[in-house]
């Protein structure tokens, strides 16, 4: 007898990738965002936040947030939802500060590489000592290379590696226990995960990685009823294709 949890779903909720077949050519981060807010928003409208005797910030935490789709949440967040603060990561600390002239919830800026584990230590010591109620996490932080297994150095492909799929559980395992019902992660993808993709090769399978992650996970948290996606646009015009053509790790 097949486990119930493997049996075939009429519905699946793990993945938005229909909602952007329509207009992949034109689509916008901000298009492709604004549609990502709606994953779950009935649920988090209605949702009551549970009562404590000591009050908890509730904030959402965005990777990669110094360009691009990363960038675009911090500004669409900011408008939809009521957070306390925007906890924003990325490498570069000044393009994390120049958000704060552009939106009206406070920011927290956190300077961290995500593809080794200082970053990811130092991440969860935060979360240790702030101990805040996460509603929503965006894991929108990756890079990518065009060429083949020949052309792209092998430190790039493991740093691809490193950042796209291990820094992505990372960040969403550690950030779980801070996370309750109602809450949703977001995990950027892309349509590259759906089959193998010569001359981004690597790119294409750490992306595949994320889709089944975030899906699979997505089931797992169901009792919790928190809500795991993976976006999956099509090529969105992006700082990604600057660094994608580069040979070495930037």
């Amino acid at each position: 007898m097949v486990p119930r949890f493997l049996q075939p779903r009429k519905r699946n909720m793990g993945t938005a990738c229909e909602l952007f077949q329509k207009d992949l050519k034109k689509a916008s981060s901000y298009t492709i965002i604004k549609t990502a807010f709606e994953f779950g928003a009935h649920s988090h409208r209605n949702h009551e936040y549970r009562k404590e005797s000591v009050k908890t910030m509730k904030i959402a935490v965005i990777t990669g947030a110094s360009s691009g789709m990363g960038r675009e949440f911090v500004l669409q967040l900011s408008r939809q939802e009521p957070f306390e603060e925007i906890w924003v990561i990325a490498r570069r600390a000044e393009r994390l500060e120049e958000l704060k002239q552009l939106v009206s919830t406070p920011l927290r800026i956190v300077p961290l590489d995500l593809s080794a584990k200082p970053g990811w230590d130092a991440y969860a010591a935060l979360l240790a000592a702030e101990k805040p109620d996460v509603r929503v996490l965006v894991n929108a932080s990756g890079f990518g290379r065009f060429g083949t297994y020949a052309d792209i150095p092998l430190s790039d492909s493991l740093a691809m590696i490193d950042l796209n799929c291990k820094g992505l559980v990372a960040m969403t395992e550690l950030t779980l226990p801070y996370m309750h019902e109602g809450a949703k992660i977001l995990q950027l993808d892309s349509l590259s995960s759906f089959q193998p993709v010569p001359y981004i090769n690597v790119y294409g399978a750490t992306k595949a990685f994320v889709l089944s992650y975030a899906r699979a996970l997505n089931v797992e948290l169901k009792p919790r009823k928190i809500r795991c996606m993976a976006m999956c646009p099509g090529w969105v015009q992006t700082e990604f294709f600057d660094h994608a053509i580069q040979k070495g790790s930037d």
